[in-house]
Formats: structure tokens, C-alpha cells, sequence
């Protein structure tokens, strides 16, 4: 077996995200569940500003901004910020009201 095969067996890679219509739907479902707070933080989270920043965007200190972070990354069901930008890249619009 050569290198590149071997390499490709132990480390496969990463399936895709999404790979039929069902996970996009599913994807949209969750983003309708988000409040218009948690929807608004997570547009800010998506174009890349940090938490003190949309803090001072929305006029509200860094803490409900953490929190509705991660209450929206739950809702949406990822577990981390580029995860969130895979999503919102492969479906434009998604966290639009």
C-alpha cells in the first residue's frame, strides 16, 4: 500500500455537510427557532466580530451577547464558530428572518 492510501485510510475525510436537501431543510427549521436577538448575534458572530463588539453594536453589555451565542449555536445545533460559518456559507441567507 503507497502513502496516500494509507494516509487516506486512517485519516478519511471529513464527510460533507451537506450531502441532500433533507440536512439544508433541517438547517433552515433550526434557524427559525432563533429570536430575533439570537439571530441578530449570530449574523455579527458570522462576519467575524467578537463579542464586545456586537455588544456595542446592539447596545448591550458582552454578557447577554455570550449568552445568546451559545443559546443560538444550540438551536442551530453546532458546536463551533467555523462550523456556523460552513453552514451559513453553503446556505445564503439562512439566518434571515
Amino acid at each position: 500500500m503507497i502513502l496516500a492510501q494509507r494516509l487516506q485510510v486512517r485519516f478519511p475525510p471529513p464527510p460533507p455537510i451537506f450531502n441532500d436537501r433533507t440536512n439544508r431543510r433541517s438547517f433552515f427549521v433550526h434557524a427559525k427557532r432563533l429570536t430575533t436577538r439570537e439571530r441578530q448575534v449570530m449574523e455579527l458572530v458570522a462576519k467575524g466580530c467578537h463579542n464586545r463588539e456586537i455588544a456595542s453594536t446592539l447596545g448591550i453589555s458582552p454578557r447577554p451577547v455570550e449568552v445568546h451565542k451559545a443559546r443560538g449555536m444550540d438551536k442551530l445545533q453546532v458546536e463551533s464558530v467555523p462550523e456556523l460559518l460552513r453552514f451559513v456559507l453553503k446556505v445564503p441567507g439562512s439566518l434571515r428572518a
